[in-house]
């Protein structure tokens, strides 16, 4: 990630089950709140640390409780927050998958978004690294689309001949529960 990306991200929170209102503290904005029952050791909570992460980097909302902001499948910037989750080479491929699919359900994902974010993953990690670092500008705009970002790596864009099938043998969700997850589209994250 760029120097002048890395300074984005405000803080971290803890919070505990109470929440005191006479004192009037809210977090900053753009700023990561984990509660007290947060474990390092449960995986699910670190891809959660992550995701928030990601999410501010790349520009989208953060999410409170269950409410799902906007969406944003197709934008380059969802991908590019899906593999930053994703990024560590020394975990599994199931594990990095299950982190890249976490951080797309936020954000009401089509199966084209599985399946560039799982083809990412599978890209040399210094090869992503490089594509982000020299066009971060660009992927992170939320003009920039899915094909654009697939256009960088020389990968077929969504919807094309070749372009790849998500790995619904590995992907913690399924074709249908992807196809039918949500009753209508969230609007498009700006």
């Amino acid at each position: 990630m760029p120097e002048r990306e890395r300074h984005r991200v405000a803080s971290v929170w803890q919070t505990g089950n109470a929440v005191r209102t006479d004192l009037y503290l809210d977090p900053p904005e753009r700023s990561i709140t984990v509660s007290e029952h947060w474990d390092a050791e449960y995986a699910y909570s670190v891809v959660e640390l992550a995701s928030d992460a990601a999410t501010l980097v790349v520009g989208l909302p953060m999410i409170q409780s269950d409410e799902f902001p906007c969406g944003a499948s197709g934008q380059s910037r969802l991908l590019v927050a899906a593999w930053l989750v994703s990024a560590d080479e020394q975990q599994p491929r199931e594990e990095r998958i299950f982190a890249a699919d976490s951080i797309l359900l936020r954000f009401d994902p089509a199966a084209e978004d599985l399946a560039l974010a799982h083809a990412l993953i599978d890209l040399p990690g210094d090869r992503v690294e490089s594509v982000l670092d020299e066009h971060w500008e660009t992927v992170t705009a939320p003009r920039t689309s899915a094909g654009e970002l697939a256009d960088l790596f020389g990968l077929p864009a969504p919807g094309t001949p070749g372009f790849p099938e998500p790995d619904w043998e590995t992907s913690y969700w399924t074709k249908q529960e992807i196809d039918e997850w949500w009753d209508s589209p969230d609007h498009l994250c700006s």
